[in-house]
């Protein structure tokens, strides 16, 4: 075949081909259009929630806050345990203010599974806190300084196939050990409401639930029940993956921590919106 005769056909693909390419190139400039559309139709329409707060003295708050309350209190035959009946120890240690904490199986307990944390008084296991789950592994305990306006010392450990807990106590005048909070699973110990003193956020799934202190007594409120139906919203996701974020730190706008969330409509997810929760001494305040 003569070369003239190769040319013809090899440019007629290439105009197939630029052609091809042309309308991808346009369907998906369109694509994108619509999408930032979508989005500016969005923003938009975001009016309607600018900000929402929900302050303590509120009603709204008032009914989504619980005190923090101690579990798995020993029964009055665990609560003194001569030493002679600690059985296999799963942790043992000393805190920096002289205090041994000792998390033991006791012997003639009342099944298998009965694990009790206390404090070593010499001939006698003072216990606090009394273990029945079904675990052997991943307990322990460390100290924290300025939670919810005290020094003391975190129990941990699992209550469930996904659910760890994490124990603060501390130690009143008598040297006994008194239960501050509770704090659980992806959890984050901060200042979140710039009072000078830590607060506790646990985060999982949707769920987030805040523990902090007012006057003498320690709260927990859980911040999707608190924020209810916001202008037609709810809560759908917390917004950043808490789970990976490195040394419990939460995001921070303008130099606070916050809480990044997306918003969704009850009945689904067409068009998400996205939302921003800040902590104050006052409360908690909405923004979208």
């Amino acid at each position: 075949m003569k070369k003239g005769k190769l040319i013809l056909p090899i440019l007629i693909l290439l105009a197939v081909i630029i052609g091809l390419e042309k309308q991808a190139t346009s369907a998906l400039r369109s694509s994108e259009a619509e999408a930032l559309a979508g989005v500016d139709g969005l923003l938009a329409n975001s009016d309607d929630i600018q900000q929402k707060s929900f302050p303590l003295s509120s009603d709204a708050w008032d009914g989504a806050k619980t005190m923090s309350q101690k579990h798995f209190a020993p029964t009055p035959e665990l609560e003194r345990l001569p030493a002679s009946r600690v059985g296999e120890t799963m942790v043992d240690k000393t805190l920096p203010t002289g205090q041994r904490i000792v998390l033991f199986h006791p012997t003639e307990s009342p099944d298998e599974f009965t694990k009790c944390w206390a404090v070593d008084r010499g001939d006698i296991m003072e216990v606090f806190c009394v273990e029945t789950a079904g675990y052997e592994m991943n307990y322990g305990v460390d100290t924290y300084e300025n939670v919810l306006g005290h020094d003391g010392f975190r129990i941990h450990g699992p209550r469930g196939s996904s659910y760890d807990y994490y124990d603060y106590w501390y130690f009143d005048e008598n040297d006994t050990p008194v239960f501050l909070a509770e704090g659980s699973n992806f959890l984050y110990e901060t200042d979140l409401n710039g009072d000078g003193t830590k607060e506790l956020l646990s985060l999982y799934g949707c769920r987030a639930n805040y523990t902090y202190a007012e006057t003498d007594s320690v709260y927990d409120v859980d911040l999707i029940d608190l924020t209810g139906n916001i202008d037609g919203w709810i809560i759908g996701e917390i917004d950043f993956d808490f789970e990976h974020a490195g040394a419990h730190r939460l995001p921070q706008t303008d130099g606070r921590e916050c809480l990044p969330l997306l918003l969704r409509q009850p009945d689904g997810w067409e068009q998400p919106r996205k939302a921003t929760l800040f902590f104050s001494a006052d409360g908690i305040d909405l923004a979208a």
